[in-house]
């Protein structure tokens, strides 16, 4: 099954133990941070609703597996929407990192894994 959600993916209504992948964390941030009404809200607050919007999903899946992409590497611009971009995207990605089981880094045709917890 595949959905489309552009935003608060929170209120997805999914069947029960799904695995979901979320392939673009960077859209998702996006669609959030450039909406109408994000306007009047502080990073902070875009990105504790993302976050939340987040945990709320992972708690209806059995499995959430997460693309995203490292900004850090990537050049950066004068401009202050893209530095507010990536500081919110960096901060919600590196937070679900910290929280995830595993965490795998794609490049150059390899696969690295940066993160696994031991299976119980």
């Amino acid at each position: 099954m595949t959905i489309e959600r552009a935003r608060a993916v929170h209120e997805l209504s999914l069947p029960a133990n799904a695995a979901v992948l979320l392939e673009d964390l960077g859209n998702l941030v996006g669609n959030e941070l450039f909406s109408p009404e994000a306007a009047a809200h502080s990073e902070e607050d875009i990105l504790r609703a993302l976050n939340e919007s987040l945990l709320s999903l992972e708690a209806k899946c059995g499995q959430l597996i997460l693309v995203g992409t490292l900004l850090s590497e990537e050049p950066r611009y004068a401009d202050p929407d893209t530095e507010r971009y990536v500081r919110i995207f960096s901060a919600l990605q590196n937070a679900l990192a910290a929280r995830a089981e595993a965490v795998y880094l794609a490049e150059l045709e390899t696969l690295r894994c940066l993160k696994r917890k031991e299976d119980v």
